[in-house]
C-alpha cells in the first residue's frame, strides 16, 4: 500500500473510495516515515506525505486518526516531532502505534453508544 500512497494519483482515488463508502466511519492511517524519507529523499518526502496527508482530511470529510510509529533514527525522531506538531496544528489526532489509535475508536465508539442510551432514557 505504501508504494500506491507515494502516487498522489492514487492516494486521492483512494481518499475518495474511502470517503463514498458508507461502511467507513473513520481512518486509521499508519504513516511509515522510514519509507517515505527514504523514498523522497529525506525531509522532502515527509513534505510530500504531509500535503498528501492534509489533501484527504479535506477530501476524506470523516474522522482520520494518524499513527507516527516510533523509530530509533535520531533524524527520523526529530522529523517525526515536526510532522506530529504540524498535525496537531490542524485538529488531526496522532498516535504512536495502531494499537492505541484503534483502542480510542473503540472507547469513542462505546461512548457514542452510551450517549444514545442515555438521550434514549431521558425521553
Amino acid at each position: 500500500a505504501g508504494m500506491a500512497l507515494f502516487s498522489r494519483f492514487h492516494f486521492t482515488k483512494l481518499m475518495e473510495v474511502l470517503r463514498d463508502d458508507p461502511v467507513i466511519d473513520i481512518l486509521v492511517f499508519v504513516q511509515q516515515l522510514g519509507f517515505f524519507t527514504r523514498r523522497g529523499s529525506g525531509r522532502s518526502g515527509l513534505r510530500r506525505l504531509k500535503e498528501m496527508t492534509m489533501e484527504a482530511k479535506e477530501k476524506f470529510n470523516k474522522p482520520i486518526f494518524l499513527v507516527l510509529n516510533l523509530d530509533e533514527s535520531p533524524g527520523i525522531t526529530a522529523m517525526r516531532q515536526e510532522l506530529q506538531e504540524g498535525y496537531h496544528q490542524a485538529g488531526l489526532a496522532t498516535f504512536p502505534s495502531f494499537e492505541m489509535a484503534v483502542r480510542v475508536c473503540v472507547n469513542l465508539y462505546r461512548y457514542g453508544e452510551y450517549l444514545a442510551r442515555t438521550d434514549e432514557s431521558s425521553e
